[in-house]
């Protein structure tokens, strides 16, 4: 996904088990995962929220929004059973309902 200050997230796709994988663009870490501080910036940053999410930080550094929708157009084409993310707790039924929900805040369906 291209047209972020921050990250150009490379996202592949498995097609024989319809899995979609993230790296980092996708986070949800467990409760107690951050302490202190940084459990706030964490949880301010959607990152423990209850389904896994786009990062605030990764939304506001989108820069090219033409672009980050074209790319999540050809995500949303695959046919996704399933979502794995580096950090976060895999989505196992329902991955293309998961990934415009995750991303509605991108587009307008």
């Amino acid at each position: 996904m291209r047209g972020n200050r921050i990250t150009t997230e490379a996202v592949a796709f498995h097609r024989p088990s319809g899995t979609v994988i993230f790296t980092d663009l996708l986070q949800q870490f467990p409760p107690g995962w951050f302490k202190g501080w940084r459990a706030l910036v964490a949880r301010l940053d959607l990152m423990l929220a209850d389904e896994p999410s786009v990062p605030r930080k990764f939304r506001v550094a989108f820069s090219d929004k033409r672009a980050a929708r074209a790319a999540l157009r050809r995500i949303l084409a695959w046919r996704a059973s399933n979502v794995l993310m580096a950090h976060g707790t895999p989505v196992r039924r329902d991955g293309h309902a998961f990934l415009r929900r995750a991303f509605a805040w991108l587009v307008k369906w």
